[in-house]
């Protein structure tokens, strides 16, 4: 599903608010069975990590890590063995099309390097939910048509719901479903 809003940092909002990164003010939120009003913030960020994936600016790569070692982090943060960690980021940087690449820092790669990276590590634990927050932005064309053509296949490929933000007329091809969001007008 696609949710086109025009404004970047009301996408960025958007997806702060799923992820229990902004409280809710009013209404209700529901991710995958959690309802987010009803835990304190830091369980709503757990909850959110566990069943989410993520690939936004707003999420970087820590550049003095290593693209294996930023891909590895929420294997880590769920001190999964070693072996496991390093079978799983082999696995992700080949699907992602990096494993030449999996020594580099990331100011040595390009952009769309850079979001294959963070696809992978969005993916690698495996989360139901998949937040793609206009992750072809500011891409040449033909590079972010490959990038769209690699992200619909590991949606598929995991069996993941991908729920990406974009500009209207920006949504990818692979998408099931477009919801347009208006917000109110300010008075």
């Amino acid at each position: 599903m696609a949710t086109l809003l025009p404004d970047p940092v009301t996408r960025a909002t958007l997806l702060r608010l799923l992820l229990g990164h902004v409280p809710l003010e009013e209404g209700e939120l529901m991710v995958f069975g959690h309802l987010l009003r009803e835990m304190s913030q830091a369980e709503a960020i757990e909850t959110a990590a566990r069943v989410c994936g993520v690939v936004s600016p707003w999420l970087p790569l820590l550049e003095c890590l290593t693209l294996s070692q930023n891909i590895a982090i929420p294997l880590a943060l769920d001190t999964r063995p070693a072996a496991e960690i390093k079978c799983r980021v082999d696995e992700m940087l080949g699907g992602v099309g990096l494993s030449d690449a999996r020594d580099r820092l990331p100011v040595e790669c390009d952009d769309d390097e850079r979001v294959r990276c963070m696809i992978a590590r969005a993916l690698i634990h495996r989360p139901p939910l998949l937040f793609l927050d206009s992750p072809t932005d500011g891409m040449e064309k033909s590079a972010a048509a490959k990038l769209q053509e690699l992200l619909g296949g590991l949606v598929s490929e995991f069996r993941v719901t991908a729920l990406v933000t974009c500009e209207p007329g920006a949504e990818p091809d692979w998408l099931d479903e477009t919801l347009e969001l208006a917000l109110p007008e300010a008075a």
